[in-house]
């Protein structure tokens, strides 16, 4: 079972997943980007286009991740992180809508997250600023997306609590559908 995690980068996605699955070992952490980037090297190189067929091949890459990973154990949990760039097609907002019982929200401010950033020895917003970061990461899509999540995690509190919700929000959402 896929449990989508979708936030602006720098909210806490990564590091909040990568806690869980420390603690839940039985649970697996799937970074969405990364995998594109083995499983489809062209269309990991094609967001850096900037542009609708660009977002367009990124998103075909990660439906097809999706699919592959939806063929493996049933009864494994993965958290799937959602990157950036699965985020730009215009189809994304249909996608996690569609799947909303099944989406988890990272949220924090966009200082907070832009802060984080900043603090990255790689990052693409280290030359920009946080109107520039919100512009794109708060944009009217994404806070669609990150709106359509049944649960929503702030990351502004401590690492502990944010688990805890965290916790509670897997085990909700993997409970098996009432018929």
């Amino acid at each position: 079972m896929m449990i989508f995690l979708t936030g602006p980068c720098g909210g806490g996605k990564t590091t909040l997943a990568h806690a869980y699955c420390t603690l839940h070992p039985e649970c697996r952490h799937v970074d969405m980007d990364s995998l594109i980037s083995e499983w489809f090297p062209a269309a990991a190189v094609a967001i850096g286009w900037n542009n609708e067929a660009g977002n367009a091949l990124f998103f075909d890459a990660t439906l097809a991740c999706v699919a592959r990973l939806g063929t493996a154990d049933p009864t494994a949990v993965l958290l799937v992180d959602m990157g950036a760039g699965s985020l730009e097609d215009a189809r994304a907002v249909e996608f996690f809508a569609s799947r909303r019982d099944r989406h988890i929200a990272i949220h924090t401010s966009p200082a907070t997250a832009f802060d984080h950033l900043a603090h990255r020895a790689i990052s693409y917003w280290r030359n920009n600023t946080v109107e520039e970061y919100s512009a794109v990461e708060y944009s009217p899509r994404r806070v669609a997306i990150y709106e359509s999540a049944t649960v929503t995690i702030d990351t502004a509190v401590p690492i502990d609590q944010c688990l805890r919700q965290l916790e509670k929000a897997v085990d909700e959402l993997s409970r098996p559908s009432e018929p």
